[in-house]
């Protein structure tokens, strides 16, 4: 924008500070806001195709803003000089066709993430099997063993999902913060699925346990009479 005044007649120092000034408008701030939106989805998006982001259609609403700025700093700049400056900006390209995402739950990030879920899956499952077969009475600890699975697996969960909110409660912050909201939110179903069914294993357990204590209570043996 500073170059197009320059080009018009402006000097250059009075064109630097006007562009400046109407940055700092409610109606830029609102486009910037939207525009991080707009790169962020666009960065996470799974599609193969170009993933790029329409500067124009994003800051087109600020036009009229724009054009008082400049008109309040005494910039000769009518509003469809700026909406022409605006339509000429060429769309910013995030990622080109068939690139991965760079955030977001299919990214490489979370892709590892999910491998690295997968190992500690595998070693819970060998570390436990361990536990149990050297345990004095193995049914008791593989009950002792899956309660303690449905605490661990659901209380991650919850702390996944309550992480994803608090990082990005009404989404559209930073993109650092966002990115970080979407990873913690695609990844608590994995220890909350572990926490269920170790919560329904431990439950199984703890029912035999009631009705095989009473099944083998010994009963009092009436004397026999004569």
């Amino acid at each position: 924008m500073t170059n197009q005044l320059v080009d018009s007649g402006v000097p250059q120092p009075q064109a630097g500070e006007a562009t400046q000034l109407a940055l700092f408008t409610p109606e830029v701030k609102l486009a910037l806001a939207n525009l991080v939106g707009e790169v962020v989805d666009a960065a996470s998006v799974s599609v193969q195709e170009e993933a790029a982001v329409d500067i124009a259609s994003i800051f087109s609403p600020a036009v009229p803003a724009v054009s008082a700025s400049l008109a309040s700093q005494g910039v000769p700049a009518t509003e469809a000089q700026v909406g022409g400056i605006v339509e000429g900006l060429d769309p910013l390209v995030i990622r080109e066709p068939g690139e991965e995402p760079l955030v977001g739950p299919v990214s490489p990030v979370a892709s590892r993430l999910g491998a690295a879920s997968l190992l500690a899956i595998i070693g819970q499952v060998i570390f436990g099997a361990v536990y149990v077969i050297a345990a004095e009475s193995r049914v008791r600890a593989m009950r002792t063993l899956l309660t303690r699975f449905a605490v661990g697996g659901l209380t991650f969960a919850l702390l996944l999902k309550a992480g994803s909110w608090a990082l990005d409660p009404g989404g559209g912050r930073a993109p650092v913060s966002e990115s970080l909201s979407r990873l913690a939110d695609s990844k608590w179903l994995l220890p909350g699925s572990i926490g269920v069914a170790a919560a329904i294993g431990a439950l199984f357990f703890w029912l035999i346990r009631a009705t095989g204590g009473q099944a083998a209570r010994p009963e009092a043996v009436s004397q026999p009479t004569f």
